[in-house]
């Protein structure tokens, strides 16, 4: 099982593709900028084991640094002049102290250079911090259970958040991207900006990159897959749990995104846009779901607390399309067929099932 990044020490952080990606590409990386950012405003202990480990990168960088003409001058004059002062007595010790002068000034234009790469190296570090202490103030739109929410982001594009579900957004877009966090499910219209990608992070797992398109992605922490499926345009999804943000899955219209939780592994496939997306039209879809995924989805859609009493043997691979139906009416249609009955208490907004 894959550690999590809270897990890590120095060594680790080290060996990680998209840590050193971006320690190394500061400039050329803003979806893990705001990744790694968030990440630490959430992991506040881990700041000095991530500076340790920067330092211990950027250390270890190899730089091309040349003196100037004066400056090599200004070396080899000084000590060539302490020369002069010596006593040469043969042609070999002559070689030597010449040779030995120009050890001397090799060493010390290296001392030079590690001065001048020491001072921009400082003055990266004092820039990277004031830009990371930037405080970007963030809203959080919830979906409780039984609610479907339709909302519109300060771009134009258009979001419908499923029960129980949460994006977090900035008040406002800066001037080159767009970041949200998901948690749960979502629809997505994405107005087009080819200046700004519009990136979607879904925890620490996956993390989306658009222009403009439409998709929905059902991330529910409860469940064991993330689901990215495309309706229409491009999309990038980035698997971060296998560090391949380097080469992101590219999915058309129709395709689907599918991210084993437990093994890190994906999947892309053909889906069926109206199971996939039927909940954002108040439809409620069941295509071979088990007994477990029936209730999930029930309690989310009409806010209820299932009680199990007795587990029906029977519930396997259940199929069924509801539009508008209130909850005793989806129950008793599964319950006829799946031999078990059902109690609704309004007021506890509880459910028991039994034989």
């Amino acid at each position: 099982m894959k550690m999590e990044y809270k897990d890590y020490e120095i060594e680790d952080f080290l060996k990680d593709t998209l840590f050193v990606e971006w320690v190394k590409n500061p400039d050329h990386s803003p979806e893990l900028d705001f990744f790694w950012d968030n990440w630490l405003k959430n992991n506040p202990e881990k700041v000095t084991t991530i500076q340790k480990a920067k330092d211990i990168l950027l250390g270890i960088t190899y730089y091309s640094y040349k003196p100037t003409e004066i400056e090599t001058s200004e070396v080899l004059e000084k000590i060539l002049k302490g020369i002069e002062h010596k006593k040469v007595d043969t042609p070999h010790s002559s070689y030597w102290n010449l040779n030995l002068s120009f050890k001397i000034a090799a060493s010390i234009i290296f001392i030079i250079a590690a001065v001048y790469l020491f001072k921009n190296q400082e003055k990266y570090f004092q820039t990277k911090q004031a830009v990371t202490n930037e405080e970007i103030k963030y809203l959080s739109k919830y979906s409780p259970k039984g609610v479907k929410t339709l909302f519109k982001l300060p771009d134009g594009s258009v979001v419908k958040l499923n029960s129980e579900s949460r994006l977090k957004i900035p008040e406002n877009f800066p001037p080159n991207e767009r970041v949200v966090y998901l948690e749960g499910e979502a629809y997505f219209d994405i107005a087009r900006d080819t200046a700004r990608p519009f990136t979607i992070y879904v925890g620490e797992s996956i993390y989306t990159k658009v222009l403009g398109t439409s998709f929905n992605i059902n991330a529910y922490p409860s469940e064991s897959e993330i689901k990215v499926a495309l309706v229409s345009g491009k999309l990038e999804v980035h698997n971060i749990v296998q560090h391949s943000a380097e080469q992101p899955v590219l999915l058309s219209p129709n395709q689907m995104f599918t991210l084993k939780k437990e093994t890190g592994k994906s999947i892309t496939s053909s889906f069926d846009v109206n199971e996939v997306t039927a909940w954002k039209d108040g439809i409620i879809y069941f295509k071979n779901a088990t007994f477990e995924e029936i209730i999930d989805k029930l309690e989310r859609w009409y806010d209820v607390e299932f009680i199990i009493k007795h587990k029906p043997d029977k519930v396997k691979d259940f199929s069924g399309k509801y539009t508008g139906k209130t909850l005793a009416d989806v129950l008793e249609g599964i319950s006829f067929s799946s031999g078990f009955s059902f109690k609704i208490d309004h007021k506890s907004n509880t459910v028991t099932i039994d034989k």
